[in-house]
């Protein structure tokens, strides 16, 4: 799995940006319905890589029917 360097979100920011709880957001990793979090360094920190979620954010978008093509294109 190839993975792009992306900026690591933290729990506020991922909330933020999806608009969705914190218990959602965990009810929906555990169906596989949203992008695993994952353990930073060795302590109990944990984050999103921010592209992961800008997927997840895309693919609900186009499932409603919004164009979430390349950012400018008309």
């Amino acid at each position: 799995m190839s993975i792009n360097r992306t900026e690591i979100l933290r729990f506020p920011e991922v909330c933020r940006r999806t608009g969705l709880a914190r218990s959602t957001i965990y009810r929906d990793m555990a169906r596989g319905d949203f992008p695993r979090n994952f353990k930073i360094g060795s302590s109990t920190s944990v984050g999103w890589l921010s592209s992961q979620i800008d997927q997840w954010l895309d693919d609900r978008a186009a499932e409603a029917g919004y164009d979430v093509g390349m950012e400018g294109a008309k």
